[in-house]
């Protein structure tokens, strides 16, 4: 599920991926969140923490770990990961 409550969700992703040892993916999370709301300075910012954490962190991994079913949510999260060159 892809959220459209783009505000919430920048906060909710600020706060996962400050807290304490956060996971990559929270942090990719995080990216993705903040370019599908247009936030692209941050998005990118939290790209590149991503991968510092993980060298190589891209689309094929996150959907690995993540099988989105949906078309419609899978195309939007690839179109964020092209955009920040994560694909």
């Amino acid at each position: 599920m892809v959220v459209e409550d783009f505000e919430n969700a920048r906060d909710l992703a600020d706060k996962a991926v400050n807290t304490p040892q956060a996971h990559f993916y929270i942090t990719m999370i995080a990216a993705l969140v903040h370019e599908l709301s247009g936030a692209r300075s941050t998005a990118e910012r939290y790209r590149d923490r991503a991968l510092a954490q993980r060298p190589g962190a891209n689309a094929e991994l996150f959907f690995n770990a993540f099988p989105y079913q949906r078309s419609e949510d899978r195309q939007k999260l690839l179109g964020a990961f092209r955009r920040l060159d994560l694909s």
